[in-house]
């Protein structure tokens, strides 16, 4: 089987998609994948096959513009463009992005698509309409037939014929469209090297510290939740590995209490750490939860809502606001987590079934899997 694989130039969607590719080769398929110029010395490192954009090869696959006609259309040539080599028997792509399924329609091939912890584009909310609108105004610039108004209350077009959720029904509860499915986490994180994270986190242990891992996001010119819980990590005794790649004041720091790098591998925090803390993108909160570790949420747009609402719901989680945290706050966020044991035992039994749904395994045999007559998206 030819697969075309889609990736966006953010790490979550590019190295879940040289997972993807990985495991689609053990089983004996063909891969390639389609991106930005930006990130192709990425699929040069780890051996996966990119086909550049047609011409001067460039941005097309950039998550800061997902949700626009322009990005829609580029996404679309080159897509195109690649299955002229690729010749693809399906296409894999993220749901963020409308290129991929307008370019599996004019080809004739099945889309699968792979989401997040929740479903955000229930017909009628804004996210929903939003991206409607840009859909239509992408297909009528590459002058395909439009949907009836009726298809707008349907199962969203773009998704394709199979949307794979990166979640379980404890967190989600039953689901609603038969084209979606849960596979618990797809995420693939690149062998790295261990730049002294072991011994620090061995001399941590020795200590008595707990250790939470925490992910920042973008500040916006606001104070770091990183410099906010220094006084709670001095009054709790705790110490921080931390994830800095997406902060605006990148730093990497060696200290008693503190292991800051832009990237840390998961697997080797996770099952050390007793709390983690982060915005609420799927990443971190599923590896959290395989893990059976519980979160403190600080929700900050980007569907980081939804995603901190499925985790207080299922009781695996404490949120709040990152626009309305203070570090009185945020120790006081802690306090409650730490002695919350109910909350332990949640992410414990949510954690197993996550772990039961596959991941990439999952997803790797439904793309091999994909027949064209019940997984191709109808408008």
């Amino acid at each position: 089987m030819n697969v075309l694989i889609c990736a966006l130039d953010s790490p979550g969607f590019l190295y879940q998609s040289i997972g993807l590719a990985k495991v689609l080769e053990q089983g004996g398929h063909r891969v390639a994948c389609v991106s930005s110029a930006s990130v192709a010395d990425v699929f040069e490192r780890y051996g996966v096959t990119r086909i550049p954009r047609p011409g001067t090869d460039g941005p097309s696959f950039v998550i800061a513009k997902w949700g626009t006609v322009e990005a829609t259309l580029l996404q679309f040539l080159h897509v195109m463009h690649a299955a002229k080599s690729v010749r693809p028997d399906v296409i894999v792509a993220s749901a963020l992005g409308k290129g991929p399924a307008l370019a599996a329609e004019r080809l004739g091939v099945p889309l699968v698509t792979i989401g997040g912890l929740t479903f955000l584009w229930e017909p009628g909310s804004w996210r929903h309409d939003e991206s409607w609108t840009s859909f239509l105004a992408a297909r009528r610039a590459l002058r395909l037939p439009l949907p009836s108004e009726a298809a707008r209350r349907e199962f969203p077009p773009w998704l394709g014929g199979s949307f794979l959720l990166q979640s379980s029904a404890s967190l989600t509860g039953p689901l609603r469209w038969p084209q979606c499915s849960w596979v618990g986490d797809a995420s693939w994180d690149p062998p790295s090297r261990d730049d002294g994270l072991s011994s620090w986190l061995d001399a941590t242990a020795r200590r008595g510290r707990r250790i939470v891992y925490l992910q920042t996001g973008r500040e916006f010119g606001r104070r770091s939740v990183l410099d906010m819980l220094e006084e709670p990590a001095r009054r709790l005794d705790l110490a921080f590995v931390v994830a800095t790649a997406h902060s605006d004041r990148e730093r990497t720091r060696t200290e008693d209490s503190l292991w800051a790098r832009p990237f840390v591998p998961r697997a080797a925090v996770l099952p050390r750490c007793s709390l983690v803390v982060g915005a609420g993108h799927p990443t971190t909160v599923l590896g959290a939860l395989t893990h059976g570790r519980p979160l403190v949420l600080l929700s900050n747009g980007s569907g980081t809502e939804e995603s901190a609402e499925a985790c207080q719901r299922a009781g695996v989680a404490i949120t709040a606001r990152l626009t309305e945290a203070t570090p009185s706050g945020l120790g006081a966020l802690l306090t409650r987590a730490f002695g919350d044991e109910a909350m332990r035992r949640a992410a414990a039994a949510i954690g197993a079934d996550l772990r039961s749904r596959g991941g990439l395994a999952t997803v790797a045999g439904i793309v091999a899997g994909a027949n064209p007559s019940s997984m191709r998206a109808t408008v």
